[in-house]
């Protein structure tokens, strides 16, 4: 897809808001120390405002890219991933920088219109993490 159609899907998926979901977007990313492991969890949700590109796989199947979040070293990275709409969440993906372990502890759908993915990075060094959406027309 170009830019202008990339916008145009936007600007759609933006009008089709619901209530629940726009509480959750409007939230702003948390931080909190988890005692048990000793990590810091931070919470962040990213929304059709953050989305990178997007991919039309045909049969109403869609593919959204996600803008890259930063994992800081030895924290735990919680990344709600909301979509907007009637269209419902099939499934979700992600990369991560580097060939460094990494520990993925959630990954699984919070609602029809939600996906939620738990990282753990256990290394020295802040690492990237591109996440995907498939999404699908009822």
């Amino acid at each position: 897809m170009n830019k202008k159609s990339t916008r145009i899907l936007r600007k759609q998926l933006s009008r089709m808001t619901n209530k629940n979901l726009s509480r959750n977007l409007n939230k702003k990313p948390t931080r909190r120390f988890v005692k048990k492991a000793g990590k810091w969890r931070t919470t962040i949700t990213l929304s059709p405002k953050n989305i990178r590109k997007t991919q039309d796989l045909g049969n109403g199947f869609f593919i959204i890219e996600f803008e890259q979040v930063s994992i800081a070293p030895n924290s735990v990275q919680e990344i709600i991933l909301a979509n907007i709409g009637i269209r419902r969440v099939v499934s979700a993906g992600w990369t991560m920088t580097d060939n460094l372990p990494v520990s993925v502890l959630e990954n699984f759908p919070f609602s029809q219109n939600q996906w939620i993915l738990t990282f753990l990075n256990q290394t020295s060094v802040r690492r990237a993490v591109s996440t995907f959406l498939v999404t699908k027309l009822p």
